[in-house]
């Protein structure tokens, strides 16, 4: 009976020692993330910018203060973006990419991904905002459904 114990504990310490790292990194990531976004939402608040509808990476911070109608956009490039929507005639999402190999075999390579406004003004020029670029990021995350997404959303307030 003594054995069936002593099996049981090291079985379970050893599940333990084993699970224990990456629950810690999940907690501690949350944590970053969480610091991260407050860091972000305060900056927004000092343009006047509250945003309620967000999308945030590692590697930019997209936020909509839809009541004032207002894009606040801030990247690791230290890019900073306030966009009244009220000037805002539409907006696209844009892949630029190419292709590398031969012909039949050939991959596409994604080098930006972007949200591009035109405003009413015609003085104003185009402006995008980054969202994925080779230079900034490693690997592609969900930047494509995120620029699909939020192109319709503010489509949707600018019409």
């Amino acid at each position: 009976m003594n054995d069936t114990i002593v099996l049981v504990l090291v079985v379970f310490l050893i599940i333990i020692v084993t699970i224990a790292p990456f629950v810690a990194y999940s907690v501690i990531r949350k944590g970053k993330k969480r610091k991260i976004r407050e860091a972000y939402m305060s900056k927004a608040s000092d343009y006047q910018v509250v945003p309620d509808v967000v999308s945030m990476t590692d590697n930019f911070f997209l936020g909509l203060d839809t009541a004032r109608k207002k894009i606040f956009f801030s990247n690791v490039l230290n890019h900073l973006y306030v966009i009244n929507l009220d000037e805002v005639r539409n907006c696209e999402a844009v892949n630029i990419s190419h292709q590398v190999g031969p012909k039949k075999e050939s991959t596409t390579v994604i080098d930006r991904i972007s949200l591009r406004f035109f405003f009413h003004d015609k003085t104003n020029r185009d402006l995008e905002l980054d969202l994925f670029t080779m230079d900034m990021n490693s690997i592609l995350r969900d930047e494509l459904q995120l620029t699909a997404t939020w192109s319709e959303r503010i489509n949707n307030m600018v019409k």
